[in-house]
């Protein structure tokens, strides 16, 4: 019998920079279904609500501080590579812990060095091209940044052992841009996915109660929420626009807005709710380390990003059985694709060359009309919505996204170095 000891290492680097990003369960439930054939690991920053998650779940992750040009990397991933800080703690720790593969979830031409210092790499984009395609080009280096790290991937990349790109509309994007060859060998789509069984399991009435009871919720309110980072791609400030908007539409009945999320507005949030006329309404619960129980006890959600690789929030909200509202963009259209979800869906709107009061502007009448449609169904149409929400979610389980990534590392594994 094969020891725990002697499986293949494999290494994940997310370095979350504390934004709290969407990819923690997926992480999570890889190497849950996989750690029968793989020992793993985790380099992230340290100090980060991600960092101490997964020491807390006993995986074993080490810390890293991105001091150097962190400010710079935050605004600009295409550039987060010359954190030379960064590189000096990086490439030590990797060599003392051998890794059989290093699955990295950052960046484009991080992996590049990586495999320059012999390293099996495996590079997962969780919506990096939007980022790197809608990435302003003000000031001057942001564009001359975008120029090189595009010429660098498309140059380069194709000698990386893998790279799983989160959709279908990813992939051609990245393309488009100019950051792979068309049809490059190496590519490959590889969905986000979520542990529907567990997730979809209805949430008790006792449990049901205990949250609405912490969280002041009246019995009678209605319970919309949005779970995403506090960020301006999030648009979480149009959510409290749209908040104030459904409440004055339909004031015979009671609404909880539910906001879950850290980020760089939550000075802006926290201002426009002390403002608004249904401050009351709000509740602001920072970072949640598990989302579910928030989407199970929620009538619907609501996901207006300008921007998604896959979509995952989204994802783990219709697997939970609750229905949203969500903006068309990148993998997102494939998420909604199931019956009678035609009319949650906002057309995408290019919002990122939009301002503030645009954006607002575009979002509002169609998150009503939208909402117009969920307050207009019977308690059995929005039953078989729920039930059907959960159906789609199974085209994107866990089951199958672990046989696929284990056929992709066995892939790379049977490669020389």
């Amino acid at each position: 019998m094969v020891q725990a000891k002697q499986h293949p290492h494999i290494v994940h680097v997310h370095l979350d920079y504390g934004l709290q990003g969407g990819i923690e369960q997926w992480l999570i439930a890889q190497m849950k279904q996989l750690r029968g054939h793989y020992r793993f690991s985790v380099v992230s920053c340290q100090d980060t609500p991600f960092f101490h998650n997964m020491q807390r779940l006993g995986i074993p992750c080490y810390g890293i501080s991105p001091l150097g040009l962190q400010w710079f990397a935050l605004g600009n991933p295409h550039v987060r590579f010359l954190d030379l800080w960064l590189w000096w703690q990086l490439l030590p720790l990797l060599a003392k812990l051998a890794p059989d593969i290093v699955h990295l979830h950052i960046g484009m031409v991080e992996p590049i060095v990586l495999k320059g210092f012999g390293h099996r790499v495996i590079e997962t984009f969780h919506g990096y091209g939007t980022l790197y395609y809608r990435m302003p080009n003000t000031p001057w280096f942001r564009g001359i940044a975008k120029s090189f790290s595009s010429w660098v991937c498309k140059t380069f990349s194709r000698f990386i052992d893998a790279l799983l790109v989160v959709s279908p509309a990813e992939k051609s994007l990245l393309e488009a841009q100019h950051f792979l060859q068309p049809n490059q060998a190496n590519v490959h789509v590889m969905c986000n996915a979520v542990d529907v069984k567990t997730i979809s399991t209805p949430l008790p009435f006792a449990e049901q109660q205990h949250w609405r009871n912490t969280w002041q919720i009246p019995l009678e309110a209605m319970i919309i929420t949005f779970a995403s980072r506090l960020d301006p791609i999030k648009n979480p400030c149009t959510f409290i626009a749209y908040a104030e908007a459904l409440t004055q539409a339909y004031p015979e009945k009671t609404f909880v807005f539910m906001i879950a999320g850290q980020g760089p507005l939550h000075g802006d949030v926290v201002e426009a709710i002390a403002a608004s006329p249904i401050k009351s309404s709000f509740r602001l619960l920072g970072h949640i380390q598990n989302p579910l129980d928030l989407f199970k006890l929620s009538d619907w959600g609501v996901f207006i990003s300008d921007m998604e690789g896959f979509g995952l929030s989204v994802l783990e909200c219709l697997a939970s059985g609750t229905f949203c509202i969500t903006h068309n963009v990148g993998g997102v259209g494939m998420l909604m694709d199931f019956p009678n979800a035609a009319p949650l869906i906002i057309p995408d709107g290019q919002t990122p060359t939009l301002s503030a009061d645009e954006k607002e502007a575009y979002f509002l009448p169609k998150l009503m009309a939208a909402s117009a449609y969920i307050m207009g169904m019977t308690p059995n149409q929005r039953a078989a919505l729920r039930e059907a929400c959960i159906a789609q979610a199974y085209r994107f389980d866990i089951d199958v996204f672990a046989q696929t990534m284990h056929t992709h590392y066995q892939r790379v594994l049977g490669k020389t170095r």
